[in-house]
């Protein structure tokens, strides 16, 4: 089977190709902001791919984290239950972790007031109908909005997730009225408790899907007129694939895409080298995306949060997503000093427009890229393999805003920032992983991404971690993850009620409804019922708390005994993510929810011939570079990555090149080469 991935990043957009006989194809190209499409076909030419021969096309990207970042989305109106005009004006207030920042502001809500429309309906939490909708008053709202010049309608009505009917006439309405808009019911985006998520996630929806729409129908139509004629299929957040129509009705199931592919490509290779416990490094142009992987799978979220325009997380999308922490920690990712004359490194980035100074597009700002290369880290002739020759001497000059602040040489400078970038990630790590009960000291670091390889063993050494994965051909790491990536569909229902066994009628009543929806929608995208798996979990919580715990639930018919082995299995959740819990609380089902995977035939990696232990046939001679162990610039030895074979050692000091990406290892570590060409670091 012929499968392309795309991945568009911020600063590169990476294609892996694999032909009939298995064989892997990697490009990388510069991503290309003013039209990411452009940059995709631009990867298509260079590997002169004939798409009409496909039979899958998977596409990742970061369109509608972008459009979300940026607030370059669509103008839309917002229809709920009368009294509720303002839940996105009020949103759920939380200062902390800026709990002593006096400056902090409320964000601005995504609809204006004068595009937040009230009608006359009420539905009870139980779902019965406490006031008929008025469809007079629903029709006037929608001609107002229309009047208006919007391009998409959200409707989120309080209680929809347990009623739908009053939200279905209202689309219906809007659908008479209005046909050319966009419109997001919360009944379908998410239907779940708590009314600020819900109408946040609403709409979201209904602000990015007219841009995702626009852009995958650009997409599609160029490759379609290169005579691809099957279906397109998305990345989600969540880590399955997705058609690309079912993605444009529900847009922020796309949020994390990108990032979320390495992750995925992380457990596929976790498994076949038998490491179960593995945190991924995934540092790009842009940024950082830390990841978590316990007993080979992916830690999963139930909501994530976007950032508002102050860069604070206070938009709450209610969609599963892997994990991934994102931190500005990218090549790109600008250093500077503030007002008190500390020295800091990101969030800013250069990006890929102009990039950083030693790209020569006219960046001037010090980078983590000019660091690497000042440091001697990179190789300024092979970046690229050789397509793109890094400016040495923009660089310095770059390096040399910094130089001049504290009275200090260039290299110097090099070495700060790499420690800075070094130590802004070993915190998030240290954090993250206090935060999900994750011991880091059992597990092993896998790098990747243009980036990752080059600080990974240095973050290992901060950390105490002792073994370090740079898997093969890392650059393109999240486009390789797409293609082991199964068709995914989650769907969820809350219902309160007390962990009781009078509660196990309406359990099987529910995922049975919910295990119908996943089927038919997994069956509709072409998956046969037989390659279907079904998972079931639900959020539980103690009576006197507000938060749930995700508790996995037993699959097939629920009896009453099957309750209290529910509330033990929660209970050893709560005291290993919390540090504690209370068996004898009550506590109490909120919201159930169902995953159906579809799962594909995987692409394997080949076995490579087997070799000695000399690396002699890859050594391309010695460079000095920097070395954070011992504070100066040595002797590294550099080999190339693609003339090592299994088995194969390399000492550090040393420096293993690719054309997408450069490995960095220190003195006393020992880089050995498997029979599929990742390279196991050992780290003292």
């Amino acid at each position: 089977m012929r499968r392309l991935s795309v991945d568009i990043g911020g600063t590169f957009t990476d294609s892996v190709f694999i032909d009939d006989d298995r064989n892997l194809h990697i490009d990388k190209t510069p991503s290309t902001p003013s039209d990411f499409a452009k940059g995709v076909l631009n990867g298509l030419e260079r590997q002169n791919i004939d798409i009409a021969t496909l039979d899958v096309f998977i596409h990742g990207a970061t369109t509608v984290l972008n459009a979300i970042l940026e607030r370059k989305v669509a103008k839309v109106g917002l229809i709920t239950t009368k009294g509720f005009r303002d839940v996105l004006e009020m949103m759920r207030w939380d200062r902390d972790p800026h709990i002593y920042d006096y400056t902090v502001k409320k964000s601005s809500p995504w609809v204006p007031r004068n595009l937040r429309k009230e009608v006359t309906e009420r539905v009870r939490h139980a779902g019965e109908i406490h006031e008929k909708l008025d469809e007079n008053e629903a029709r006037k709202a929608i001609r107002e909005l229309k009047a208006e010049g919007v391009e998409g309608i959200a409707i989120c009505l309080i209680h929809a997730y347990a009623n739908t009917t009053h939200e279905d006439i209202i689309e219906k309405i809007a659908q008479e009225e209005f046909p050319e808009a966009y419109i997001s019911c919360s009944h379908d985006v998410a239907p779940e408790y708590r009314e600020f998520e819900r109408t946040s996630s609403t709409v979201i929806n209904s602000c990015t899907g007219p841009i995702l729409e626009k852009y995958l129908s650009r997409l599609s139509g160029a490759i379609q007129n290169k005579g691809y004629k099957k279906k397109m299929y998305a990345m989600q957040s969540s880590g399955g694939l997705i058609r690309e129509d079912e993605a444009v009705k529900r847009p922020i199931t796309t949020i994390m895409s990108g990032p979320v592919g390495g992750v995925v490509g992380g457990v596929y290779i976790s498994k076949m080298l038998g490491y179960p416990n593995v945190i991924t490094l995934d540092m790009g142009g842009t940024s950082a995306d830390i990841g978590l992987i316990a007993d080979n799978k992916a830690e999963y979220s139930t909501e994530t949060k976007v950032k508002d325009e102050s860069g604070w997380d206070k938009w709450p999308v209610l969609a599963p997503t892997v994990d991934v922490t994102a931190i500005g920690a990218g090549g790109g990712s600008i250093s500077w000093v503030d007002v008190g004359d500390v020295w800091k490194v990101g969030p800013q980035s250069a990006g890929a427009a102009p990039g950083p100074a030693c790209y020569g597009k006219g960046g001037t700002d010090p980078t983590v890229t000019d660091a690497n290369l000042i440091a001697g880290r990179m190789n300024p002739e092979y970046f690229l393999g050789g397509e793109m020759e890094l400016d040495f001497e923009a660089a310095e000059k770059a390096l040399g805003k910094i130089a001049n602040v504290y009275g200090i040489e260039n290299h110097k400078v090099a070495s700060g920032i790499l420690e800075i970038v070094g130590s802004n990630m070993a915190r998030t790590i240290r954090i993250l992983c206090a935060e999900r009960g994750f011991d880091y000291n059992e597990a092993v670091l896998m790098a990747f991404g243009g980036a990752g390889q080059l600080h990974a063993t240095d973050l290992a050494k901060e950390l105490g971690i002792t073994t370090v994965i740079a898997p093969y051909q890392p650059g393109s790491m999240c486009a390789m993850g797409m293609l082991v990536s199964d068709f995914r569909y989650d769907t969820s229902k809350t219902w309160v009620y007390p962990t009781e066994e009078s509660a196990v009628k309406r359990i099987n009543e529910i995922y049975e409804e919910l295990e119908k929806d996943a089927l038919k929608n997994l069956t509709t995208q072409g998956v046969s019922e037989d390659r279907i798996q079904i998972m079931r979990t639900c959020d539980i919580r103690y009576i006197v708390q507000e938060y749930v715990i995700n508790t996995p639930i037993p699959s097939g018919e629920i009896f009453a005994k099957d309750i209290e082995i529910i509330k033990k299995k929660y209970n050893d959740l709560h005291e290993l993510q919390r540090g504690h819990c209370n068996r004898k609380e009550d506590t109490q089902f909120v919201t159930f929810r169902v995953v159906g995977t579809g799962l594909v035939d995987k692409p394997y990696y080949a076995k490579r011939k087997k070799g000695n232990k000399s690396s002699k046939a890859a050594f391309k001679g010695k460079r000095k570079a920097y070395a954070s162990d011992v504070d100066k610039y040595i002797d590294y030895e550099i080999y190339e990555w693609n003339r090592l074979v299994p088995n194969n050692i390399v000492n550090g000091p040393a420096i293993i090149e690719d054309p997408r990406t450069t490995l960095h290892v220190s003195s006393g570590q020992k880089a050995k080469v498997d029979e599929h060409m990742n390279i196991i670091i050992e780290v003292v």
